[in-house]
């Protein structure tokens, strides 16, 4: 019976083997990357409202544009407010709003570029914040 000679598995197989791991962790690099990014952008606009729900300050503003987007009867609403002297225009949707009525809006103190309607986050979130 003749043995076949086994292949020398030291050097090669190491080499592939710092090879694959490298590739393995750069894969796993990545996901961790991509699911990070996926959970931020999914938590950011919640966390926003939750901040509007607590700290929140009360405001009017006018709706001076709407505009369909989509195709799923999506409208958008262009608001615009002033605090503190200085004006604001943002965006906000599907509310049952016509140009140029005046509405309730919260947006914060330390950034008042976020903005959402005051019945969204009422019927959607706990506050305590009335209006005035």
């Amino acid at each position: 019976m003749i043995r076949k000679k086994r292949p020398n598995l030291t050097y090669n197989s190491t080499k592939t083997f710092w090879k694959w791991s490298t590739r393995k962790t750069i894969g796993y690099g990545l996901l961790f990357v991509i699911v990070i990014l996926f959970l931020y952008r999914a938590t950011s606009k919640t966390i926003e409202n939750i901040r509007l729900a607590q700290y929140g300050s009360w405001a009017k503003a006018i709706v001076i544009d709407k505009q369909k987007v989509g195709g799923k009867g999506t409208i958008d609403f262009k608001v615009k407010y002033n605090v503190n002297g200085r004006q604001f225009e943002n965006t906000t949707t599907n509310e049952p709003w016509d140009i140029s009525d005046t509405v309730d809006i919260l947006y914060l103190k330390s950034d008042p570029n976020v903005m959402r309607s005051y019945r969204f986050i009422k019927e959607n979130y706990s506050t305590d914040i009335e209006l005035k």
